[in-house]
């Protein structure tokens, strides 16, 4: 595990002149004026040589820093990054699909001890049980904890076929599901940590199956998603998938000159996309945008930032309040959500909770981080001081771009005042893909 000592700085309040009344209103309904790093963030985007950056930060509901420097694209220099642009935020939303799952606990509908194995079709628990005896014990807190014993290079699957699922993700996890039921487990269940894409699109499967049991209906986990998290808390910017991309394109295809979204850059040297070198966008194909959308639960969703905002006001939450009875949420679930579950890797300090990498010591410092090798994203939550910083850059190469942002966010003067330490977690398109 890699940390990094953040240096303070100092930044002057002001007006923010990039982002609109609108975006802060949206934010925040408390915020009249706040700091603005956008030029701290330019001088981020010149040195680290990335496209664009966005950041902010809240503290408690009120956005009290936040700035914007750099392009959409690499090379439209005119094309300018703007505040209401959508961003991609990779595995920063495997949170939010635990938080989906508790909604579904708090509706008494499965309990977070829930077994895979009454979730799938009876021949695949068939094949599930035969292949290896201990399936039947992963549970629903085992996959989202990324304990369940599932690693990925043991798994009999192609990426071509993971692929061919782009209209049709709920399919995708029932192949996905008949690929595991083939495939040993690494450990026994609960005993381990290993980062798993495929455990957490078998947490969504999950939470599709419940519901749709329960419920009468037919519904994916993506719409329920939208019905049960962004719909209630007024997201209205969540895209499955990267921006720009296309759902029928197999084959990379050049962004737009210019370019009316923000298109993702690849950060690969080893494997970059063909024709594509490290640093260039890639943001229509496919292939080679994102990661395959039947594994949406581990993090394939993108927004706007003042969308995500909303997101991270509520795992802000310390108390029962009116947002989480909006949504069906107990202070409990929200808890257990960021309750330690198994060792992080590497270190005896911090534990991988329920979609959150948790300080032991303390609980109330929660920190993740997401990408795909072509964007990058990073939130840091205090409880305790309620402070959240986010920032998201459009490389996926970008992790020095980054920190570096977080760092000025943190430095803004009082509350938050101190020294901050984050932690790098996630897999990536390539480096998933080569498991």
């Amino acid at each position: 595990m890699k940390t990094m000592l953040l240096l303070m700085l100092v930044v002057a309040w002001m007006p923010f002149p990039a982002w609109s009344a609108a975006d802060v209103a949206v934010i925040s309904d408390t915020a009249t004026s706040f700091a603005d790093v956008s030029s701290a963030f330019g001088e981020i985007v010149t040195n680290a040589n990335v496209p664009g950056l966005i950041g902010m930060r809240l503290d408690t509901d009120t956005l009290s820093a936040a700035g914007v420097a750099g392009v959409r694209v690499r090379g439209q220099n005119s094309n300018r990054l703007q505040t209401n642009d959508v961003m991609h935020y990779g595995s920063m939303f495997k949170v939010q699909s635990a938080t989906l799952g508790g909604i579904l606990v708090d509706t008494n509908i499965f309990t977070w001890d829930a077994l895979l194995l009454d979730y799938v079709t009876p021949s695949q628990k068939t094949v599930f049980v035969a292949t290896d005896a201990r399936w039947t014990n992963v549970n629903l807190r085992q996959l989202l904890s990324m304990s369940s014993g599932i690693q990925e290079g043991l798994v009999p699957f192609t990426m071509d076929a993971l692929y061919s699922y782009t209209t049709n993700p709920a399919a995708g996890r029932q192949y996905l599901a008949n690929a595991l039921s083939h495939s040993l487990l690494a450990t026994d269940p609960g005993t381990a940590y290993y980062y798993s894409n495929f455990g957490y699109s078998m947490a969504g499967l999950m939470i599709e199956v419940a519901w749709n049991r329960f419920s009468g209906q037919s519904v994916t986990y993506e719409q329920l998603m939208q019905q049960k998290l962004y719909g209630p808390l007024g997201i209205t910017t969540a895209t499955c998938g990267a921006p720009g991309m296309s759902s029928t394109t197999p084959t990379n295809l050049p962004a737009a000159n210019p370019s009316s979204v923000a298109i993702g850059h690849n950060a690969m040297t080893n494997a970059p996309a063909a024709g594509y070198p490290k640093g260039a966008p890639v943001g229509l194909g496919y292939m080679d945008a994102d990661n395959p959308l039947l594994i949406s639960p581990a993090g394939t969703w993108a927004m706007k930032m003042d969308d995500y905002a909303k997101l991270v006001k509520v795992q802000m939450q310390t108390n029962q309040t009116a947002l989480l009875s909006g949504l069906g949420l107990t202070i409990q679930t929200m808890i257990d959500i960021r309750t330690p579950v198994i060792v992080y890797p590497g270190s005896n300090a911090f534990s991988f909770a329920l979609g959150w990498i948790v300080d032991n010591a303390t609980t109330s410092h929660l920190v993740y981080t997401g990408s795909n090798e072509r964007w990058i994203s990073q939130v840091d939550i205090q409880l305790d001081s309620q402070v959240a910083l986010v920032a998201a850059c459009n490389q996926g190469s970008g992790d020095a771009a980054v920190k570096e942002a977080m760092s000025v966010l943190a430095a803004v003067p009082e509350p938050a005042a101190g020294i901050l330490v984050f932690l790098c977690a996630g897999a990536t398109v390539r480096q998933w893909r080569k498991k």
